[in-house]
């Protein structure tokens, strides 16, 4: 199993450079962890500064967003930041207008699933004992779920405030 630990390795550094420079296939496709939509009339002016500016503050890494075409914004934490709150993404969102929908996408991170199976996988039969191989199965999958219930509450708070913004925008 060890000669899957740089191929672990090399997933996370291409990750982060594709994270990084904002490549729109990475923002705009992938395996769906969390949505949120609501009809409206209209596309929102949505701006990605004021976004940004919003998420920059407080106890976890700011996140950052990035306007990538006329109706998306993307976004996701920022790649190196030390804050009070500390805790690996799994997931990189886009904001979109689509066929008279506003919606917010969590994208799965390509890290995070591959290192659950690797994990699971790696793990099991180590111990010798079936108690130990559920315990390799279990932990990746709680660590996963924790980490999906902190992102997800930070992506209520963005669909929250880009459905301000577009109500907002709307009036106007």
């Amino acid at each position: 199993m060890e000669e899957f630990v740089p191929i672990l390795f090399l997933i996370a550094i291409a990750e982060m450079i594709i994270s990084g420079s904002w490549r729109s296939f990475y923002f705009e496709t992938g395996i769906p962890l969390y949505r949120k939509s609501i009809p409206l009339p209209f596309p929102p002016k949505l701006s990605s500064t004021a976004l940004s500016e919003h998420f920059e503050k407080g106890m976890f890494a700011p996140i950052l967003f990035k306007q990538i075409s006329v109706h998306q914004v993307a976004f996701r934490e920022a790649l190196f930041s030390f804050h009070w709150i500390a805790y690996t993404p799994v997931m990189h969102g886009l904001i979109r207008y689509k066929d008279g929908e506003l919606q917010v996408i969590g994208w799965a991170n390509w890290f995070a699933p591959v290192f659950v199976i690797f994990f699971a996988v790696a793990g099991s039969g180590v111990a010798g004992h079936w108690v130990f191989d559920w315990i390799f199965v279990v932990f990746p999958i709680a660590l996963f779920a924790l980490l999906y219930s902190v992102q997800a509450k930070r992506f209520n708070k963005i669909y929250a405030v880009v459905l301000r913004q577009s109500e907002i925008s709307n009036r106007n």
